[in-house]
């Protein structure tokens, strides 16, 4: 089981990563909304609202099959407030990192050094530098 579950989102998609002991984060999923760019601002929000929801559903699943044991959430305002709010208790006690910023096309190890250097003691022994 991988120990720790990397969430980068943001509005339109978000891509899940594994986190083992010493590599570098690994995608599970990749998840693409449809572009909304032709619908009114209020159905661009009740959208992005729907795209966090199935998020948290997901993660509150893996919990209950205990795929994981840590998660990090990396995603902009106002989405990571939503993110976070959408949780169910048991995923939230998971969660031992939040970033506000967009790393959805961030390469795997730029994600990784940004850990490291963000959260630090979170990742005591966990994130090797090579």
């Amino acid at each position: 089981m991988p120990s720790i579950w990397i969430l980068c989102a943001n509005a339109h998609q978000a891509t899940l990563r594994a986190l083992e002991d010493d590599g570098e984060p690994q995608e599970l999923f990749r998840f693409l909304q449809p572009a909304q760019r032709a619908l009114p601002g209020a159905a661009q929000d009740r959208l992005a609202q729907l795209f966090g929801e199935c998020l948290a559903d997901l993660l509150k699943r893996a919990v209950q099959e205990k795929l994981f044991e840590r998660l990090v959430i990396v995603a902009p305002e106002p989405h990571i407030t939503r993110l976070v709010y959408g949780l169910d208790s048991q995923v939230f006690d998971r969660v031992v990192g939040m970033l506000r910023r967009d790393a959805t096309r961030m390469p795997p190890h730029e994600l990784k050094a940004l850990l490291h250097r963000s959260l630090p003691g979170q990742f005591a022994g966990r994130l090797a530098m090579r």
